[in-house]
């Protein structure tokens, strides 16, 4: 059995460095996920935030409001002449009931003070985490605050989605390496591009990344795999005195790495939430085959059609590596009510800029033009997709109504 890579040893008996720099970074990963105790400067004792959320209550039971702003200070806020609010990296990592009952206690210093703008800085903080939960206990004015002025909803969003796609492939220029005979027409050759739902359809699957500006407003990015399928056949050739008539069906599988940039706009706020996008997109070429289908007609075998893989090439160099367009697309969010997990089903055109061939490409393959007797012409893709998709929020914010 094969050695792990990052396991084999080198000659001499020595285990390669790779291994121990995998260790390490494992080990400061876990470590900074773990947030640092806070410790007391003057008795070196260290202190948990739940001591600290208590201290705090009883300097604003006691009316000592300042120092309920120094402790914050200490042992949460980054201190010196930063705005409130702003945060130690470590206290973030903090279990969410004991940030939301620091939050409230400054919120009502702040209120008691008569300083609204850094009140509302903690209200929302507040309101953030508390989202499923309600409010508490806690003074009536933050009730007020929380329904007149603040609506909470998600503010970054991670997902998967999965789906299918048809393709629709349009020539621009055309091109033959035979010429056709002049009784028979000036179409003999020309392709006929075909739309057929089973050979045109392709898949998709990817991640969403989602950060909302506002209620309504979100940006999206979902890097995406996906296959897109297309075909075209020769035309048919009805010569006299022939019983036995055969064509060629050119089926096309490309894959890329689709990139999208979109903007979201949602049209309510409701549990059932329609929304429209636009946006653009960047297709980065990853595999491209052709798999050319041989289709005979005997009209003497009572209509049979027989049909088999006549040729199976790789076309990767024909193809661009590279192509754009733009997205416009709806769909609706669905809130499951399963923690705060939501379904969406999604519907989108895409329509790309470039011709999709790699002209400098298109004389090069022998095989191609020589033993099938065909090149690729000038093509553009329009894309119509349709996902589904399953939403996770990581965090939520409490936006101005």
């Amino acid at each position: 059995m094969k050695s792990f890579p990052y396991t084999k040893k080198k000659k001499g008996g020595k285990r390669s460095p790779l291994l121990l720099v995998l260790w390490i970074a494992l080990f400061l990963t876990a470590a900074a996920a773990i947030p640092s105790v806070p410790q007391d400067e003057k008795t070196g004792q260290k202190k948990t935030y739940r001591q600290i959320a208590r201290e705090m209550e009883e300097a604003h039971k006691n009316g000592d409001l300042n120092r309920v702003f120094r402790i914050y200070e200490k042992y949460c806020g980054k201190g010196g002449k930063t705005k409130p609010g702003k945060e130690k990296r470590a206290f973030k990592r903090v279990n969410k009931e004991v940030r939301a009952e620091i939050y409230r206690l400054m919120f009502l210093s702040y209120s008691t003070l008569g300083r609204p703008a850094q009140a509302d800085i903690f209200t929302r903080k507040y309101l953030a985490i508390r989202h499923r939960t309600g409010i508490g206990k806690t003074w009536k004015h933050l009730a007020y605050r929380a329904g007149k002025r603040y609506h909470v909803a998600p503010r970054f969003i991670v997902g998967l989605h999965g789906g299918a796609n048809f393709t629709l492939a349009r020539p621009q220029q055309r091109y033959s390496v035979r010429e056709p005979a002049f009784e028979t027409g000036a179409s003999r050759y020309e392709k006929n591009y075909i739309f057929d739902s089973r050979y045109s359809r392709g898949s998709r699957v990817g991640i969403t990344l989602e950060y909302a500006l506002d209620e309504r407003f979100r940006v999206c990015i979902q890097p995406t795999l996906c296959a897109l399928e297309f075909q075209y056949k020769d035309g048919e050739i009805d010569t006299p005195g022939y019983t036995i008539s055969t064509i060629y069906l050119h089926r096309h599988s490309l894959g890329y790495v689709e990139i999208p940039l979109l903007l979201k706009y949602y049209l309510t706020k409701s549990k059932l939430k329609p929304y429209l996008e636009t946006g653009g997109f960047l297709h980065l070429r990853t595999s491209a085959y052709k798999t050319i289908i041989s289709r005979t007609l005997d009209p003497l075998s009572d209509g049979h059609v027989k049909e088999e893989i006549f040729a199976d090439l790789t076309v990767k160099k024909h193809i661009l590596p590279m192509n754009s367009g733009f997205w416009i697309g709806a769909g609706c969010d669905y809130e499951t009510g399963i923690g705060d997990i939501s379904l969406s089903l999604e519907i989108a055109y895409k329509h790309g800029f470039r011709n999709i061939i790699d002209k400098e490409q298109r004389w090069q393959n022998n095989e191609l033009m020589l033993g099938y007797y065909d090149v690729f012409d000038d093509i553009k893709l329009r894309t119509f997709d349709i996902s589904l998709k399953i939403m996770l929020p990581l965090s939520f914010k409490a936006f101005k109504k």
